[in-house]
């Protein structure tokens, strides 16, 4: 759905990382994005010495590793270091000064997202069977129709407490994003997600101003709350009408260093999306 055009462009990379926080920053703490004739001349190269270019390829390569550098933190219980990398992986979602590599960006980082929504979701289902005693075992074949009322509330304790790590996000876009990837363990608190707090998130995304960063956020958003319950369009009405105003904005303004109908052509794919699950 998604396809990026990215021949000839490179990534900022900031190497200044040191020891364990190297480990994590090492692709998460990237310089904003720029072509090979803007890198010459840029000023922010010079004003970050640790700063490098990588290309969009080896920019992919690094977030697959960090992928599996984050299970690997999971695996030895470093809880700290992976909702770390999944809030910084979210910010990284702000620089959209490659708007090009933008698309393919939004597909590798959400795949992270929704790893580090699978392991909470994971730990959530081994808690549950430990503190049952394996009386309780939780699938994907039977998710559905488990009576989560009979979670254990030491279980309850810890879900809510993953909640709460990311209410406490001060930024807008990684709270936006990870109470999203997180969606799916919000049973385990015996509450399940409400049209109202979809309506709340449709509304927080308003407040991004960035069109290209808002119009993928929206597509995040739908993505989600078509898969828990495509009947519901309230929040899809308001992301709509959103979309459409964020439309005609970018058609009046373009972009600096695009030409009109490729920088019109990122968005594409967002709007079908949202057309698309508004219809269903």
């Amino acid at each position: 759905m998604f396809k990026a055009l990215t021949d000839g462009q490179d990534i900022g990379y900031d190497l200044s990382g040191k020891g364990k926080q190297e480990e994590i920053d090492k692709t998460i703490r990237m310089g904003q994005g720029k072509n090979r004739q803007g890198a010459l001349d840029s000023k922010t190269a010079q004003a970050n010495p640790h700063a490098t270019m990588i290309s969009a390829k080896e920019f992919t390569q690094q977030l697959e590793r960090l992928d599996k550098e984050m299970t690997k933190f999971w695996n030895r219980e470093d809880k700290v270091s992976c909702i770390r990398i999944a809030i910084q992986c979210a910010k990284l979602l702000n620089d959209t000064t490659t708007p090009l590599f933008y698309p393919q960006k939004f597909i590798l980082l959400t795949d992270i997202l929704d790893n580090f929504s699978e392991l909470v979701r994971g730990r959530m289902r081994k808690l549950t069977s430990q503190h049952t005693n394996g009386r309780i075992v939780i699938t994907d074949e039977n998710e559905d129709t488990t009576d989560f009322t009979q979670i254990p509330d030491k279980v309850r304790e810890i879900s809510r407490n993953w909640f709460n790590k990311v209410s406490c996000i001060r930024e807008v876009l990684p709270r936006i994003y990870l109470e999203l990837a997180m969606v799916s363990s919000q049973k385990y608190m015996q509450r399940r997600v409400h049209q109202s707090d979809l309506v709340r998130l449709a509304k927080m995304i308003r407040g991004i101003a960035e069109p290209l960063c808002a119009s993928y956020t929206c597509a995040y958003l739908a993505r989600v709350g078509n898969a828990l319950d495509p009947t519901n369009k309230d929040y899809l009405l308001l992301m709509v009408e959103y979309m459409f105003k964020l439309y005609d904005n970018v058609i009046k303004n373009g972009h600096p260093n695009l030409p009109d109908d490729q920088y019109q052509s990122l968005f594409d794919p967002t709007v079908d999306w949202l057309i698309q699950c508004f219809a269903y």
